[in-house]
């Protein structure tokens, strides 16, 4: 069993509410391509230490009541295209190691309530973008666009965690 089957069966629980610890050096897995693709109920995402996967497309596609991601590792994330299209109750989530992939070039959080529920939501933005991140002009990397939603700017910069 490998984890495209372990997709299947969460895709298949649409009453999922929490999803579940996966453990990534076990699965072996390199892409999470629509693991929870449509699971509408989903809230909450644990710790993912996922930094083996490349691939996070559509990961959590439509999850229109996830509310928070506690962390995700993109360390060896290739691509991420739509993973949070649809997440428009998105909150809290931590990223990990955003952009360390040179070809990594594009996330799309503007969908999404990120930074828009008070001082730990604009935190987990801080922790992303700046605590948690790669350097990558440093690295010599292209640049990444990251797309935000408006309001995410002025809660952020508005914030009692500014530096």
């Amino acid at each position: 069993e490998d984890l495209s089957s372990l997709s299947e069966r969460i895709r298949e629980n649409k009453g999922l509410i929490y999803a579940p610890i996966i453990d990534f050096e076990y699965w072996g897995t390199y892409s999470m391509t629509g693991t929870f693709y449509d699971c509408s109920n989903l809230i909450y995402v644990p710790v993912y230490d996922s930094w083996s996967v490349t691939d996070f497309s559509a990961t959590f596609y439509d999850c229109t009541n996830l509310i928070m991601i506690e962390s995700l590792d993109l360390e060896c994330a290739l691509n991420a295209p739509s993973i949070f299209d649809g997440c428009v109750n998105l909150d809290y989530c931590v990223i990990k190691n955003l952009g360390t992939e040179a070809s990594f070039n594009m996330l799309d959080m503007s969908q999404t309530k990120w930074g828009f529920g008070g001082s730990m939501s604009a935190q987990s933005v801080i922790d992303s973008l700046i605590t948690h991140s790669f350097n990558r002009a440093e690295a010599g990397y292209p640049t990444c666009t990251i797309k935000l939603p408006s309001y995410t700017y002025t809660n952020v910069l508005n914030s009692d965690l500014r530096a």
